[in-house]
């Protein structure tokens, strides 16, 4: 019982153990995985690759419904702890939603922002890794932002799923969305302004004199545009992308 308590609630031996043995095996053993699992699924049939998907989905939300349950029995606060502010909270509950019934509207949304949202985590961990051994919320968090790079990238990369450049409109809409969510619904339900999209904070490429807001929009779009054009070239159809450029 001690172990539990200590592994959904206290922790075992609490700091920041970022770059640590669990940080570092961690990504380790999840890229390997990922290379693994594309090499062995290219070529496959796509209604096996999604099965595969939607148990991945299921089970990191139950993972992740898990971990904020129990947070939320710490603290109380049930509707802060659930309401997805970080863009890979945000991934990980609509991207799983999303792969779980199939949905097809801002699909391409939580494709591309999802894979970026899992990246930045691995390069800015800051506040993840706080205990020196696996705890619920260390878990929660690997699993969740592997989940969000992992479906993405199978997907694009065995051709399960192809983005259309035509819907990338629902990806910029995705974006304003979740800027709204952090910067204007935060403040109305819960009168915090915890700066979750890194739109006031310092990262390691901000520019000295330019707000970093603009760093990060610009960054976002054009992000965006290349993963669209990287796509159609890893399927072949980039005269279908000047075509499809043409009617937008």
């Amino acid at each position: 019982m001690d172990f539990f308590r200590k592994f959904l609630f206290d922790g075992f031996q609490n700091g920041d153990y970022t770059y640590g043995t669990v940080h570092i095996f961690s990504i380790v053993f999840l890229m390997s995985l990922v290379v693994i699992s594309i090499v062995l699924l290219r070529g496959k049939d796509k209604a096996l690759i999604n099965r595969i998907m939607k148990g991945l989905a299921i089970f990191t939300l139950f993972v992740y419904i898990t971990r904020h349950f129990v947070n939320s029995i710490e603290d109380g606060k049930y509707l802060y702890n659930f309401w997805p502010f970080y863009i890979c909270s945000l991934n990980t509950v609509f991207l799983c939603i999303w792969i779980i019934f199939d949905f097809k509207f801002m699909k391409d949304f939580f494709i591309i922002t999802g894979m970026f949202g899992a990246i930045l985590m691995f390069v800015v961990p800051d506040g993840i890794f706080v205990d020196r051994y696996m705890t619920i919320n260390i878990f929660d968090s690997l699993i969740s932002h592997f989940t969000i790079f992992y479906i993405p990238l199978v997907l694009l990369s065995t051709r399960t799923y192809e983005l259309d450049i035509k819907k990338s409109w629902q990806v910029l809409l995705g974006l304003g969305i979740t800027v709204f969510n952090v910067e204007v619904l935060q403040r109305v339900l819960f009168n915090r302004s915890e700066d979750f999209l890194f739109l006031r904070g310092t990262l390691p490429f901000t520019i000295e004199g330019v707000p970093q807001y603009l760093i990060m929009v610009i960054s976002i779009v054009i992000v965006v545009y290349i993963v669209y054009f990287l796509n159609y070239l890893l399927c072949g159809k980039l005269e279908q992308l000047r075509e499809d450029l043409k009617l937008n």
